[in-house]
């Protein structure tokens, strides 16, 4: 019983630090997928939608959740298959390696991203 009660409490204490940093937690989960990804050759992507003007991009990644990114330039979806690598550059920002279904590699450039843990029904 006092095991579960110290569980709620550092449950709801994680909670609370999502909440007053969210900016952090994005970080520290992309960075996380980064290091993964070197490790493994690709992870793949069983969606994708473009924003408005294609400078957003939305990736709803094989098990992994929704990776969005908010582009410097935009990109027009072009069927995305497997996004390969993703690393943060001081003077660039977050970049993105990923790669089409036509096995075409594209490299897009992002001022800010965020991994959130969501389903696939969530795509549709």
């Amino acid at each position: 019983m006092v095991s579960r009660s110290v569980a709620l409490s550092e449950e709801e204490e994680l909670n609370e630090l999502a909440r007053c940093y969210p900016g952090v937690i994005h970080q520290l989960r992309v960075e996380d997928l980064g290091r993964r990804l070197r490790t493994r050759r690709a992870l793949p992507v069983a969606h994708c939608r473009p924003g408005l003007c294609g400078n957003r991009l939305q990736l709803w990644l094989d098990g992994d959740g929704v990776l969005r990114l908010w582009l410097y330039w935009p990109m027009h979806c072009r069927n995305v298959a497997a996004l390969t690598a993703i690393g943060w550059y001081d003077k660039v920002g977050w970049v993105a390696d990923l790669r089409t279904a036509t096995g075409e590699s594209a490299r897009v450039y992002a001022y800010r991203a965020q991994l959130e843990h969501r389903p696939l029904t969530d795509a549709y």
